[in-house]
């Protein structure tokens, strides 16, 4: 983790503007009822404020009031000049009321006033070393203001009102290249480290728990820790180091995210790959087969050459055995014709005659069935030759098997197809939402904004025109919660607003503060609309609660849980969700269309191995049908070749026993 987060940087010596300097003398100007007299102070040393007040005690002497003006020199924190700009400041100016002046007197209320510090380093040459800091209180905009220049530079006029009137030139005379505002006064003047902490009893600014404060026992230990790292001026080094601690995470969990991806991606690319693979095996399979049968067709052919040449030479030696049985036919006739005069010559013809019918017919009827057996053979052997090419893609599963694999496969296929459907649906569905928050109209929110528009109801969603310091989510996420689709329109308008929308029910509908209102914004919180009266409302019902965080309205007793991951207001923020979830959406999609891809190409696979695995179940059917034919058809030869001679040698008997045929009577 270390290796990750880098060195962090050494802490630089800052202290500021005023270094090493101390506060050697106060003055200020229309500050409460204090006087513009230059009060010194003396460095190193427990300084008791005290003074007799209007009853002659020291309530109302002003104690608190220079404890306020000393602490607004010096940047106490806790006025949280970085966030309100000074505002709670603008409360210690001079009132007439508050000083008990008599109202006859019409004495107007101060609309600034200055505070005033000299900064000069113990036991040197004051005039020489001196620093004068000039603080600008205002009753408005901007409230605090902050000035420097070297040397001794206060009001010396005689009288008070003399001092209260130069007061306004030497501030003018101040060098404006030196001018701070009350968010860069601290750190400019006073460096990476508070100069002053302060405990005043004053409804001026909040009271929250400090390293001063009597509830310093309310503070966790974690917030006594973050207030003496931030005394110590460390505070930035550790939101650097917890900055950089939360990039090394990111980064951690995008290299799991990117790694689990690529072996995804690398396991779906091997599927296909594999498919491709087999294609390419079944294809040299498949050539390998036609060649085998080219080279078993030629054979064939060599081998009908070679014995048709046999035939040829067998014909020669039959022929020649022909001539010779003629001869003994013509001398076995000669033979016959002598006997044919013997006695019962005719009835023995007879016999003969039909033993030789019945043995012919007996040789017809095995040529006929050794012909159907051949041709049985011939047809069997045909569709054999046909599925011998297919089953070369045969792996040796059942046909079965390979049907039930095949239907996996077109399941998983319409699987991935609806899958796919969804994802790309999700993802339209992601673009929409996308556009709609651009345009500060999605939820509910955006059809009320849509009704309101068309009645010319200028309105904006409240989380849309919201902004939300990261300080201040833990307390106001929560709260607003309940209003996430609430709309806010002007307050003069707030009553159409309410008609126009009779037919969305349930549509929240926020007045804005009216025009002639004053309020004071939470801290952390911004809105395009005047919505002080509303959030002050909503922050005084419900408290914020730490365990579990969220916020709780007593009254209601209503809890909301809050720790909300991702920011709920503001339309950078939601724009920033929801494109993350549209570019999640767009992955997902491009994954499922990789996974019908990945699914086709088992389907094709699952295909080829079933059509193989019948032609194989086939083949073997074939194979033990031909095996059967070629046995009847070697039976039926030898039936037929012993009918054949029987029938031959009866009709040779017939033949010399049949009485000679009457001679034909010529008429003349």
């Amino acid at each position: 983790m270390n290796e990750d987060l880098g060195e962090l940087p050494e802490l630089a010596e800052h202290r500021g503007v005023v270094g090493d300097r101390h506060l050697v003398a106060v003055q200020t100007f229309d500050i409460a009822r204090l006087t513009t007299h230059a009060v010194p102070v003396v460095p190193e040393t427990f300084v008791a404020v005290s003074g007799m007040g209007p009853k002659e005690d020291s309530n109302g002497s002003g104690k608190t009031s220079f404890l306020i003006a000393v602490s607004l020199l010096l940047a106490d924190p806790q006025w949280r000049f970085e966030s309100n700009h000074g505002l709670y400041a603008s409360g210690i100016l001079f009132k007439p009321d508050a000083a008990g002046v008599d109202r006859a007197q019409q004495m107007p209320a101060a609309t600034h006033g200055y505070v005033v510090g000299v900064f000069a380093d113990t036991g040197s040459d004051l005039a020489a070393e001196a620093l004068t800091v000039w603080v600008r209180i205002a009753a408005s905009a901007p409230y605090v203001q902050a000035n420097w220049i070297e040397g001794i530079h206060v009001a010396d006029a005689p009288t008070d009102a003399e001092r209260a009137v130069q007061a306004d030139d030497l501030w003018q005379e101040l060098d404006t290249a030196h001018l701070l505002a009350g968010s860069r006064m601290a750190e400019k003047l006073y460096g990476n480290a508070p100069r002053c902490l302060t405990y005043l009893d004053t409804p001026l600014r909040p009271a929250v728990p400090s390293l001063l404060s009597q509830q310093l026992t309310a503070m966790d230990p974690h917030d006594i820790g973050e207030a003496l790292i931030a005394l110590s001026g460390m505070t930035h080094l550790l939101e650097q180091e917890s900055a950089l601690r939360g990039k090394s995470l990111e980064h951690a969990r995008e290299l799991e995210k990117v790694r689990a991806e690529h072996a995804q991606t690398t396991a779906g690319e091997e599927e296909v790959m594999e498919g491709v693979r087999a294609r390419a095996r079944a294809r040299a399979a498949l050539k390998e087969g036609r060649d085998a049968w080219q080279l078993f067709v030629a054979a064939s052919c060599v081998q009908s050459v070679q014995a048709d040449r046999k035939l040829t030479a067998d014909l020669e030696g039959k022929q020649e055995q022909v001539r010779q049985a003629r001869v003994l036919v013509g001398q076995a006739r000669g033979r016959v014709d002598e006997l044919r005069t013997a006695t019962g010559l005719a009835d023995v013809a007879g016999s003969a005659r039909q033993a030789w019918t019945d043995a012919k017919q007996v040789a017809e009827q095995a040529g006929t069935v050794r012909t159907a057996a051949a041709t049985t053979q011939g047809l069997v052997r045909q569709e054999m030759a046909g599925l011998r090419p297919g089953t070369t893609l045969w792996r040796g599963t059942s046909g079965t098997d390979a049907h039930a694999v095949l239907e996996r496969a077109r399941a998983e296929l319409y699987a991935a197809q609806q899958q796919a459907q969804d994802a790309h649906r999700v993802a339209g569905e992601a673009r929409k939402l996308v556009k709609a928050v651009e345009q500060g109209r999605s939820g509910v929110a955006g059809e009320a904004l849509e009704i309101l528009t068309a009645e010319n109801i200028s309105a904006l969603g409240l989380m849309d025109q919201l902004q939300l310091e990261e300080s201040a989510r833990a307390a106001w996420e929560p709260r607003l919660w309940a209003w996430r689709d609430a709309v806010v329109v002007p307050h003069v308008r707030a009553d159409r607003a309410r008609e126009v929308l009779h037919g969305l029910p349930g549509a929240q509908v926020i007045a804005a503060d009216a025009e002639d209102a004053v309020g004071v914004w939470p801290h952390g919180v911004r809105s395009r609309m005047p919505l002080t009266g509303f959030l002050c409302t909503l922050e005084e019902r419900m408290r914020t609660v730490n365990e579990p965080p969220g916020a709780c309205d007593t009254g209601l007793s209503l809890a909301v849980v809050g720790g909300f991951g991702a920011p709920l207001a503001g339309r950078a923020a939601r724009l920033a969700q929801v494109r993350a979830h549209l570019e999640q959406c767009r992955n997902e999609a491009g994954t499922a269309d990789g996974a019908v891809k990945t699914a086709e190409a088992r389907r094709e696979i699952a295909e080829i191995e079933h059509t193989a695995a019948l032609a194989a179940e086939r083949l073997a059917a074939l194979q033990e049908q031909d095996t059967e034919l070629t046995a009847a058809v070697t039976a039926a030869d030898a039936e037929l070749t012993t009918a054949r001679s029987r029938e031959r040698a009866l009709q040779e008997t017939w033949d010399r026993l049949r009485p000679p045929s009457p001679p034909t009577r010529r008429r003349w």
